[in-house]
């Protein structure tokens, strides 16, 4: 009986060193990969020509530490941590003071970010009016609220902190969060085609629209025309579909 408790005992020990040692090991190797310097020769020459140190691999970007407040690819970044893409353009940064870019204000402390395809993510520092809409700033809980742009810096979409009306359609506010709203009022962000138009919203009330009675809380998709293509009044409707609309996850 004793030797089985052994057994035992010498198993659970086995497994729990594994099960560290393991642990240690995948921590290590990533606290290696975005600590360790970056060989000058690998870092392209557009880096190397800003006032940066402290070149690191940082997954699929590089890693630096701006030393002071510089414009890269239009965007005045803030002394601090700055990534960028393999190819060496600008991947995410931190606005270093209020600037007009690609005709648009952006407040200073407004975090931007590169996403899939032609996407960019601002995360605002506050609520913030872009293209004659408001678009929520801040965090929801922990999570930083963001706002989708193209490349051509037209709004893709963003959540609104009170109920708008683009192009005859009226659209339901929304903030992200599991406290945002009820399940049956899951909150959904406003999404525009490039030309502008809308392309996703949240009805905030009945309305007729390219000739249909829609009823309050459904979910509509719109073509660029104009013409509804999705209609749904279901709360099954995860979020995250119409989040993927902004950001092309």
């Amino acid at each position: 009986m004793k030797i089985l408790k052994w057994l035992a005992v010498t198993v659970l020990f086995v497994g729990v060193s594994g099960l560290l040692f393991f642990t240690w090991f995948v921590l290590s190797q990533r606290y290696k990969e975005t600590s360790e310097p970056t060989a000058a020769e690998s870092v392209p020459e557009s880096i190397m020509s800003l006032p940066v140190q402290d070149i690191r691999p940082g997954g699929n970007t590089v890693i630096a530490r701006l030393l002071d407040a510089t414009l890269i690819d239009g965007f005045p970044c803030a002394a601090g941590e700055v990534r960028f893409t393999g190819l060496g353009q600008l991947y995410e940064c931190v606005i270093a003071w209020d600037a007009v870019i690609q005709g648009n204000l952006i407040p200073k402390n407004t975090r931007i970010k590169h996403e899939m395809g032609n996407i960019w993510s601002y995360f605002f520092p506050m609520d913030t009016n872009i293209q004659d809409i408001s678009c929520v700033g801040g965090k929801s809980g922990s999570v930083d609220i963001p706002a989708g742009f193209y490349s051509s810096g037209r709004l893709r979409g963003c959540y609104t902190p009170s109920n708008v009306t683009i192009q005859e359609v009226p659209c339901r506010k929304g903030k992200p969060g599991f406290l945002a709203s009820t399940p049956l009022r899951i909150p959904t962000p406003i999404v525009l085609h490039e030309n502008g138009n809308l392309m996703v919203c949240t009805l905030s009330r009945d309305a007729e629209i390219d000739g249909q009675s829609i009823s309050a809380g459904s979910q509509i998709a719109m073509s660029q025309d104009g013409q509804v293509t999705i209609q749904d009044d279901s709360w099954q409707r995860r979020t995250g579909l119409w989040v993927a609309e902004i950001f092309g996850y």
